[in-house]
This record gives structure tokens, C-alpha cells and sequence, in this order.
């Protein structure tokens, strides 16, 4: 699991920080604006850029998803009979969740061990956003404030929840829909947390297709088009 989740994280973009408990705490670092209010990177604007992690990040997730139900090893342990006869209908499942928010960055330890840390609130929205998960029954989880950011394509993809509220705050809730047995049959020589691309995109190098940016991406890979095929995207 471990190896899978910081796979997908590390492709689109964003770090595995520590582990807690159960649970691995992984980053994407915003852009910081210049004095002069542009950003650190010239190619894009500093809103572009924001779009742009906002887009992997979600990506990434939606492949940490897709890797789990097709990976061998992971149904290893659902076939399994000595599981099976201890937990009925055993399942490999995971709680993902997403928030946008400041944090404190600095080492934390001792002489012989140091961890670089993450201190802020929004450390906490996240993790109380991951149990929300449970209670919904639903794999993947992000807040507003990662909505607000996401690109129109991307918006197109989510639904909106709910509204819950964390630490006396209220943070609307959403997912990314998706048929829960569905499985996305991967290409040959697939790495971990790779675009799938359509048929009429065989021919097209993968730097060619993500040149386009991750807003491209979710009307093109698809782990995200076959999973939301066929699904009512009308919430009641």
C-alpha cells in the first residue's frame, strides 16, 4: 500500500511527508508570490499554477484508487482463504481526503533523528476529513477549499456533498463519483500512477498529452472518463 500510494503522490507532484498511525500524511507546496505579486515560476500565473497542483493532486488520488483495484498484490490478500475465513467479504480499502491551507514548515527531533514537520490546523481538517470518509462510505473526500482551486474540467468531475463542520469551521464536502467495481484495465508496461491513454491517443507520446496540463487530462486518461461512464452525476 505504502509503495503504491507514495508512487501516484510522487508522479503528479507531491511528497510523502510521515507516517500517522494508520494513515501516510502526503504534501503539495503552492507556489509563493514575489513582492512584486507574480509568481515564483514565469511560464504561468501564479492562479495557473495553483489550478495546475490543485488538477495533479486530485489526479493523483484517483490513481492511488485505480492502482488499488487492479493491483496483483493487494488481490493477493483478498483471495486469500486464511483472511477469509477470519473476515467475511475482506476488502482492501482506503479513506483519501484533500484540503488547501497554510502550514508551518520546519524540522522537529533531536540530534540523532529529525522529521520535517508540518504544524497548522488545516493538518488536522485533512485528517478529520479522511474519518468523515468512513461515515460516508466513500473513498476520496476534499473540502471547498480545494474545489475553489480545481480547474473547470476538473469541476466537472465532482459533486458536492455536504457541509460539515471541523474545529467550530464549515467546510463544504466533496468526491469524485465513480463505479466502485469497476476496474480500469492497465496497458502493457504500465508504471504506477501512469495516464492510460484512449485508443486514438495510442500513438501520442504521454509528454505530448500532459503538455497540455492536468485540466487535459480529465477528458482524456481513463482511469477518470471509464470510471464516471454510465454514472448519474445528479445529486439529489
Amino acid at each position: 500500500i505504502g509503495k503504491l500510494v507514495h508512487s501516484c503522490v510522487h508522479r503528479w507532484s507531491g511528497v510523502a511527508n510521515k507516517n500517522l498511525g494508520d494513515a501516510f500524511l502526503v504534501l503539495w507546496k503552492m507556489p509563493e508570490e514575489t513582492p512584486g505579486g507574480t509568481a515564483t515560476d514565469g511560464k504561468m500565473s501564479l492562479a495557473s499554477q495553483k489550478t495546475e497542483i490543485a488538477d495533479r493532486s486530485l489526479i493523483a488520488f484517483v490513481k492511488v484508487l485505480a492502482e488499488l483495484r487492479r493491483s496483483e498484490e493487494v488481490l493477493k490478500y483478498v483471495h486469500d482463504s486464511r483472511i477469509g475465513e477470519r473476515f467475511e467479504l475482506f476488502q482492501v480499502e482506503l479513506g483519501l481526503s484533500l484540503h488547501v491551507g497554510w502550514a508551518i514548515e520546519g524540522p522537529i527531533g533531536s540530534d540523532f533523528k529529525i522529521d520535517p514537520a508540518y504544524l497548522s490546523p488545516h493538518v488536522n481538517v485533512t485528517v478529520q476529513l479522511e474519518l468523515v470518509s468512513r461515515r460516508y462510505d466513500l473513498p476520496l473526500l476534499f473540502s471547498e477549499s480545494l474545489y475553489n482551486l480545481l480547474s473547470l474540467r476538473a469541476k466537472d468531475r465532482v459533486r458536492k456533498l455536504d457541509v460539515v463542520t471541523i474545529d467550530g469551521d464549515k467546510h463544504g464536502l466533496f468526491t469524485f463519483p465513480m463505479a466502485r467495481d469497476y476496474v480500469v484495465h492497465q496497458p502493457a508496461n504500465h508504471t504506477l500512477g501512469d495516464v492510460i491513454k484512449p485508443e486514438a491517443l495510442d500513438e501520442v507520446p504521454l509528454e505530448a498529452i500532459e503538455s497540455e496540463g492536468a485540466e487535459y487530462l480529465y477528458v482524456v486518461d481513463q482511469d477518470i472518463v471509464q470510471w464516471q461512464e454510465g454514472l448519474n452525476h445528479t445529486l439529489a
